[in-house]
C-alpha cells in the first residue's frame, strides 16, 4: 500500500494491477484514517470525561467499520469478485441519505426525551459514546443489505 505516494498509485490504477482486495484495502483505510482523523482533537482536548468517551468510541467504530467492509467485501468476492469499489461507492450515496435521516430523526426524539434528565452526566456521557458506533452499525446494515439486492 502506499500512504503518501499518490501518483505511484495512481500508475497503478492506470495499468489495472490493483486487485480487488487491493482496492478494497485502500477503501477500508481510507474509511479508517478519517474517523482517527476526526477523532484527534476530542482525544488531546477536553476533559476526562470527553477523552474516554471519544477514546472507546473510536475503538468501537474502528471494529465497526473494519468488520464490516470485510465482511461485505467477501460477500461480493463470492458473488462474482468484481466491482466492489463502483458498488459500495454508488450504493453510499442514497444509503447515507436514508440512514442520515432515520439517525437524526430518532437522535432528535432522543434530545427531547432525555432534555428533563441533562443533568444526568451519565446518560450523555453513554449517548455520546455509542452515537457514531450506532450511525456506523446502521450504515452498514443498510449498505450490506444494498449490495445483497446487487446479487439477487
Amino acid at each position: 500500500m502506499y500512504f503518501l505516494n499518490h501518483r505511484a498509485l495512481a500508475r497503478e490504477l492506470k495499468e489495472n494491477k490493483l486487485s480487488e482486495w487491493g482496492k478494497a484495502k485502500y477503501y477500508l483505510a481510507a474509511a479508517l484514517f478519517q474517523i482517527v482523523a476526526l477523532s484527534v482533537r476530542s482525544l488531546f482536548s477536553g476533559g476526562a470525561q470527553l477523552k474516554t468517551s471519544t477514546a472507546v468510541q473510536l475503538v468501537l467504530c474502528v471494529a465497526v467499520i473494519s468488520y464490516f467492509v470485510i465482511s461485505i467485501f467477501r460477500e461480493n468476492a463470492a458473488y462474482d469478485d468484481s466491482s466492489f469499489i463502483e458498488r459500495v461507492v454508488v450504493l453510499s450515496f442514497p444509503i447515507g441519505i436514508k440512514v442520515f435521516l432515520l439517525f437524526y430523526g430518532v437522535y432528535f426524539i432522543a434530545v427531547f426525551t432525555l432534555v428533563p434528565y441533562e443533568s444526568y452526566s451519565t446518560i450523555w456521557f453513554i449517548y455520546g459514546t455509542i452515537d457514531w458506533v450506532a450511525y456506523y452499525v446502521i450504515y452498514f446494515l443498510f449498505l450490506r443489505n444494498g449490495m445483497r439486492h446487487v446479487f439477487t
